[in-house]
């Protein structure tokens, strides 16, 4: 065990801190209660992680600075619309099929929704043409 407890109170606060933080952007209550039970817990288990050995601590201490480097660093990545186009590419584009886009369309509700239409290129052949390639085999 660490004698001058600076090493538990340490890894305490930057797991405090990291989880204030991975859950601060959630709008969902359920984030942040799942995030106060954490806390507590935490804090609750303090004289236990007081007895472990130093070396869990210096494991711990760098796992946890790690991972709010990590944090810090997707937010921004995200919240800069360049650097998140440069970064993850772009976004991919879905083909949807007549059926998928007729039963969005039908489950979208009020007069200032947008209605949907399929590319060109995803709707499947007309009966006359597939009636004369038909002909022609």
């Amino acid at each position: 065990p660490d004698p001058t407890n600076i090493l538990p109170l340490a890894s305490l606060a930057l797991v405090l801190a990291n989880t204030q933080l991975s859950a601060s952007s959630s709008r969902v209550s359920l984030v942040h209660h799942f995030r106060d039970i954490m806390q507590a817990v935490a804090v609750v288990a303090l004289p236990f992680y007081m007895e472990l050995p130093a070396g869990v601590f210096m494991y711990w201490l760098s796992n946890s600075a790690f991972s709010m480097l990590q944090i810090v660093g997707v937010r921004r990545i995200l919240a800069n619309p360049q650097a998140r186009a440069s970064f993850l590419g772009p976004l991919p584009r879905v083909a949807l099929s007549p059926q998928t886009v007729e039963a969005l369309n039908m489950k979208t509700p009020g007069p200032a929704s947008v209605t949907m239409q399929p590319r060109q290129s995803d709707l499947p052949p007309s009966d006359a043409r597939m009636t004369e390639s038909a002909a022609g085999a």
